[in-house]
C-alpha cells in the first residue's frame, strides 16, 4: 500500500514539475527502495534524480539555498515551518487518487490541516525492550533516565 501511494505521489509530482523529463526527490536515506525508483522510471520514462538527507536540519538547510526539489519527505514537525517559509506548494488533492486508501485517522493532522502541503507516508511507534536478567520492567517513563538504566541503551 505504501509503495502504491508513493508511486502515485511520484507520478503526480512529475505533473506539477511542468512536464520536465526528470523528477528531483530529496528524502531520508533508506526510505525509498531503488527498485521502486527504477520501476517508476521504466513505466513513465521520467528520470529520477534521487538525493538523501540524514536529518531534518540538513533538509531545512538545503531548502534554504534551493527550490530545486519536486518531492521531499520531511518529518511532521518541519512541515509548518516549511510552509511558513514558502518552501512548499499546496497539493492538488484531486490529482492524488490513492489518497482514498489512507486511513482517515491519519489525514488532517494538526501540523497540516486539510492536507494542504503533505500527506502521510508512514506511521510507526517506538518500542522499548528490556532484559529481565539485568533489570525489572520499568513502571514509569521517568525510570528510563535513572543512571543504571539510561547507560544501557543501544
Amino acid at each position: 500500500m505504501i509503495k502504491k501511494i508513493l508511486f502515485t505521489l511520484l507520478y503526480f509530482s512529475y505533473a506539477t514539475a511542468f512536464c520536465q523529463s526528470y523528477l528531483n526527490i530529496y528524502v531520508w536515506g533508506g526510505e525509498i527502495p531503488q527498485s521502486l525508483i527504477r520501476k517508476f522510471e521504466k513505466q513513465t520514462g521520467i528520470k529520477v534524480n534521487f538525493s538523501t538527507f540524514e536529518s531534518n536540519e540538513a533538509l531545512y538547510a538545503k531548502l534554504k539555498t534551493t527550490n530545486d526539489f519536486d518531492l521531499i519527505l520531511p518529518s511532521s514537525y518541519l512541515i509548518p515551518k516549511l510552509a511558513e517559509n514558502n518552501k512548499l506548494l499546496k497539493l492538488d488533492l484531486k490529482k492524488i487518487p490513492n489518497l482514498k486508501n489512507i486511513n482517515p485517522n491519519f489525514l488532517n493532522a494538526k501540523y497540516d490541516a486539510n492536507n494542504q502541503y503533505s500527506i502521510p507516508y508512514s506511521w510507526g511507534v517506538t518500542g522499548i525492550f528490556y532484559n529481565a536478567q539485568f533489570n525489572s520492567p520499568p513502571k514509569h517513563w521517568r525510570e528510563l533516565w535513572q543512571k543504571n538504566i539510561r547507560t544501557s541503551f543501544y
